[in-house]
């Protein structure tokens, strides 16, 4: 598949992402497992969906390197996204356990894959720019809405971690497929 294709998938995602935490900042509702709605379930499978589109792409874009064990580091966020997309699914249609277990394997599948990602995008230098560092923003941006939840004492920060998952599928969206392709074969 395309990947500026994937790209455009991977920032409706991060969009969908940043939906549910404005929604949440204007409702006044803090988002936690207890608050979450259909609407958020929805928006948790688009975002899920578009981003293990993202992370094909970076797959296929050769972002982690040349290596053959480096480059399957996005199948581990991969499987973290398709559960979340699966257990969103699982929230409408079958037992709610179901649906909870795997938004939980989700999460770790997601920031471990996410993190990994990022660090071998860094080290294999195939993404040149500003782009190899935006898994680590992704990443980066949990902390960072922390610290501002505690300065603030409110979710004023949070639509920043859908906005970075947003900038993840720019990234991709904007890269040089050709020039990713031949450095992988190279």
């Amino acid at each position: 598949m395309n990947t500026r294709l994937l790209g455009l998938m991977g920032v409706l995602g991060g969009a969908a992402l940043a939906a549910i935490e404005i929604r949440h900042l204007i409702t006044g509702v803090r988002l936690n497992g207890a608050t979450i709605d259909g609407v958020d379930n929805v928006l948790y499978g688009v975002w899920g969906l578009g981003m293990f589109c993202a992370f094909w792409a970076i797959y296929q874009l050769g972002a982690t390197g040349q290596n053959k064990i480096m480059r399957l580091a996005p199948f581990i966020a991969m499987i973290g996204f398709a559960a979340m997309a699966i257990g969103s699914l699982f929230s409408f249609t079958g037992p709610k356990t179901i649906a909870d277990v795997l938004i939980g394997v989700a999460w770790i599948g997601i920031l471990l894959g996410t993190l990994v990602t990022g660090i071998l995008a860094l080290i294999a230098r195939v993404w040149v720019g500003w782009r190899k560092f935006t898994p680590l923003i992704c990443i980066l941006a949990i902390p960072l809405l922390i610290i501002v939840g505690l300065v603030t004492g409110s979710q004023v920060g949070d639509p920043l971690f859908g906005l970075s998952w947003m900038l993840l599928g720019y990234a991709v969206l904007s890269s040089n497929t050709e020039q990713s392709l031949q450095t992988v074969r190279a």
